[in-house]
């Protein structure tokens, strides 16, 4: 990406080592257009979830139950061999966000439990009821009752059975049904495993990361066993109002003493960047809620592979570091899914008490925010010209920034200038101090408030800090009064960024000053 202008593009690029002589046909780019209807028609079926194009008949069996608050529901059994080919359900609560957390779904297959996850991770939509349709999940109102759908292909030799959990203390009401169709169970055949945890509180600041910030690994999973790890949901309850996925992922693979998979954030791993926060569904990535991604509040985001599973022989681990901008405190949920042959067993236990926590919070109850009294804050400012960079609104709370943000000028070079507008609480003469950010990639600015001068200030320091500094007694207006900045050039051991932060103003009695 360019210093001041471009698009930023981002990659997921795998690999597939064929046998020595295996004849492989280069890619050209105007392969693209030869193929364009035929590549159409694959985006188009890989995102339409049907329960999955059956090339067999498949009977559907009722899954209707009601269960109670701290109850299981009986189990619902299949006879092998054969294999649950989707599942569709519609979940119906007073409180269905707690619900979609706290009613787990448990399966086993040929005596095993190998599913044990809440219906929000493994349908793919967290805790809140959002719609969305990947390749293998889907979640949509249908009236007021929410309906989950899955179509991870499920097989069995003997014997399979479902049942629910509500470990929630409110009823649940969950109707649908499981088509289930023919499988030839052979030394292949592979059942399907759905594993969730959650970190709950956990402290960001386990170790030392990005501006201040806490960095670690989080294991999403350990497998022991022959397999293919397939995909992965993440919910999130963020509770800063600052961006928490910079951490990068590492797959080893039987064993590796390094991760043959190493990534570069959790944003592009789950496609997309700049923690943003819209939400979005393709075939294999998607994220139905993006609401924590730069505020307090909760995200989902989910991968899904197909093409790209990672096959394992004996051991498969996946590590997702935890690196937040902010020190807060989170709660950090995964549920992976991965095939393994009869036999293999994982890390991740059930968890009863993680899932019966109460998921209010992620529904936005207030999260304390450092606020300074009186502040006139810099990111409610009006930008009314700026000839040069680029000016955004920053959310990294640890710089203890009033209402945790700050105006951020960005990239400009000496000699441009900006000007803010701002409203005083009335006319008058008033004691002006400013609260100023400084740091290595800060520059030397020269300030004016309505005309009059205002000081000259390198804000260069080595960390990130805060600091307030006065700029004089002023006749301010009730409405628009003008704070000009302009570069004049950037101190000697300054990065070239030459930036300015503006967290706010603080206007008092210069009488009382005396």
């Amino acid at each position: 990406r360019g210093a001041k202008e471009g698009e930023a593009l981002y990659y997921q690029i795998n690999y597939r080592r064929y046998s020595p002589g295996t004849e492989v046909q280069t890619f050209r780019r105007g392969d693209l257009e030869a193929g364009r209807v035929l590549v159409e028609w694959a985006g188009a079926m890989l995102g339409d979830l049907i329960p999955h194009r059956f090339e067999r008949p498949v009977h559907g069996v009722n899954l209707d139950c009601r269960p109670t608050p701290r109850a299981v529901s009986e189990w619902v059994p299949f006879e092998g061999p054969q294999a649950l080919r989707s599942l569709q359900i519609e979940v119906a609560a007073e409180d269905l966000v707690q619900a979609l957390r706290s009613t787990v779904l448990e399966v086993r297959f040929d005596g095993a439990s190998t599913v044990w996850c809440p219906l929000g991770e493994f349908f793919g939509s967290g805790p809140a009821p959002r719609e969305f349709s990947t390749h293998w999940t889907q979640g949509k109102w249908i009236g007021d009752r929410y309906n989950l759908m899955c179509a991870w292909p499920m097989p069995f030799a003997k014997t399979a059975a479902l049942r629910f959990h509500n470990l929630g203390e409110g009823e649940v009401e969950v109707r649908g049904s499981a088509l289930v169709g023919p499988w030839t169970w052979d030394e292949r055949s592979m059942h399907f495993h759905a594993n969730w945890h959650q970190l709950s509180g956990v402290d960001t600041r386990g170790g030392k990361g990005m501006d201040g910030g806490g960095a670690f690994d989080v294991n999403y999973l350990t497998a022991e066993g022959r397999g293919v790890f397939v995909g992965d949901t993440l919910s999130i309850f963020n509770g800063a109002a600052s961006w928490w996925g910079e951490g990068d992922e590492k797959i080893w693979v039987d064993g590796e003493a390094f991760p043959s998979h190493f990534g570069t954030g959790t944003e592009d791993y789950y496609g997309y960047a700049w923690c943003r926060p819209e939400t979005f569904a393709t075939p294999f990535h998607a994220q139905p809620s993006g609401a924590g991604n730069l505020a307090v509040g909760a995200s989902t985001n989910s991968r899904y592979r197909l093409l790209d599973g990672i096959p394992f022989r004996e051991r498969f681990q996946f590590d997702m570091e935890l690196w937040h901008w902010a020190g807060t405190g989170m709660d950090y949920a995964p549920a992976t899914f991965w095939y393994a042959r009869p036999g293999a067993k994982s890390n991740v236990a059930p968890d009863p008490e993680a899932a019966a926590r109460p998921v209010s919070r992620q529904r936005g109850d207030v999260v304390e925010v450092f606020r300074v009294p009186g502040a006139l804050e810099g990111e409610s400012f009006e930008v009314l010209e700026r000839s040069g960079g680029r000016t955004e609104v920053q959310d990294v709370p640890q710089f203890r920034w009033s209402n945790d943000q700050q105006l951020w000028w960005i990239d400009g070079a000496p000699g441009d200038h900006l000007e803010l507008g701002f409203d005083a609480p009335a006319a008058g003469r008033y004691r002006v101090v400013a609260r100023l950010t400084r740091a290595n990639d800060y520059g030397v600015l020269k300030l004016a408030l309505n005309g009059a001068p205002a000081g000259e200030w390198d804000r260069y320091h080595p960390s990130v800090e805060t600091t307030e500094v006065e700029l004089g007694v002023f006749e301010l207006r009730k409405k628009g009064n003008r704070l000009r900045v302009e570069i004049v050039g950037r101190n000697e051991q300054a990065l070239p960024r030459h930036m300015f932060g503006l967290d706010a103003l603080l206007l008092s009695d210069p009488e009382e000053a005396r």
